[in-house]
């Protein structure tokens, strides 16, 4: 949560950020996969994540890349 608070200070516009309790993996679960289809698992709180990543990359990098 320190990181979390610093981030809030100094870039309120960057912080966008999601507390999860307890998900499946632990500190990893945004990384797993299912070990036979090397797909990742889809639980509720990767889906959550992966989206949250890609609307945070689309909104701050997204005019930019267009732009160039």
């Amino acid at each position: 949560m320190p990181l979390v608070e610093a981030l809030r200070a100094e870039k309120p516009h960057l912080a966008v950020t999601k507390v999860y309790d307890h998900p499946v993996g632990g500190h990893t679960f945004d990384r797993r996969i299912n070990m036979r289809t090397w797909e990742p698992e889809n639980n509720p709180e990767q889906r959550d994540s992966w989206t949250r990543v890609w609307r945070f990359l689309e909104r701050t990098l997204g005019t930019q890349v267009a732009a160039n």
